[in-house]
């Protein structure tokens, strides 16, 4: 099979509903695997619901197990060559699967091949970036955004240079909200970690693909959209510390710099 798409899901039907219909329309006649991963759902609730989709796998996990769990347990009961990863509040558009599929084809050292991510009034949303540094961590979560080193160091970050580029280039990181992953390539260097309950687990992915001699690639020519509701920066630290994704962000950040060391190398634009 050519194509797995794997979805994961917490607690935002609508928002799924929107994506599996965009994931019907996108992928046409191509011959396709469709799976949910669902976090912290059981299955009776769901059942009238699921069966709008009957081409769907549907994995339930009755607690919040976090993305990486949630996205690995769908490629392992996948077979697709390629697996197009996606959160359930992305809506893919047209040409964008067959878009992404030919530029892993046509380019076999590229391991994951991201989309370009638009806003809901199709303004340019943020996926693609260079390796985190801690200043960027604060910069990012805390009022020293502000201050115009961070500001560089966040600029630097989000490759504000690069902003204006219309064509596909290498990439340090791209955020997992969308990705299409060559299963060669997932095989050789292993799943996702799931030690990173939420956030960084794609930063992980990406780091690991590059040092294992793969490259990770911005396709801006795929678009999709995506329903993100950006958090806001807090005041202070105090403030960031009381704020659970701000938490969670800063404990996985953790965990990454122990892992990683405190070296950010560059391999992307």
């Amino acid at each position: 099979m050519e194509l797995s798409v794997v979805i994961s899901h917490y607690r935002s039907r609508p928002l799924l509903k929107l994506c599996l219909d965009s994931v019907r329309r996108a992928v046409g006649s191509r011959q396709a695997q469709i799976t949910v991963s669902d976090s912290a759902t059981e299955a009776g609730p769901m059942a009238a619901f699921a069966a709008e989709y009957p081409e769907v796998q549907w994995l339930w996990h009755g607690e919040n197990v976090g993305y990486a769990k949630l996205i690995n347990h769908g490629l392992q009961k996948s077979q697709g060559e390629f697996a197009l990863i996606l959160n359930a509040d992305i809506i893919v558009l047209e040409g964008a699967v067959g878009a992404l599929l030919e530029y892993l084809r046509a380019h076999p050292r590229v391991a994951v091949a991201g989309p370009q991510l638009l806003n809901i009034d199709e303004t340019r949303q943020d996926s693609a970036f260079r390796f985190y540094s801690p200043a960027v961590i604060l910069s990012r979560r805390t009022w020293l955004g502000r201050l115009k080193w961070f500001r560089r160091k966040l600029a630097a970050f989000r490759r504000a240079d690069r902003l204006a580029v219309v064509v596909p280039e290498p990439v340090d990181w791209l955020m997992g909200s969308a990705l299409c992953v060559r299963r060669e390539a997932l095989n050789a260097i292993g799943p996702f970690d799931e030690r990173f309950f939420m956030y960084f687990e794609d930063v992980d992915l990406c780091r690991r693909f590059w040092e294992a001699g793969w490259e990770v690639h911005y396709v801006p020519q795929a678009k999709t959209i995506h329903y993100h509701q950006q958090q806001s920066r807090s005041r202070s630290i105090f403030d960031a510390l009381l704020n659970p994704y701000t938490r969670i962000h800063i404990l996985s950040a953790i965990k990454y710099f122990r892992k990683y060391g405190l070296k950010v190398p560059r391999y992307g634009t």
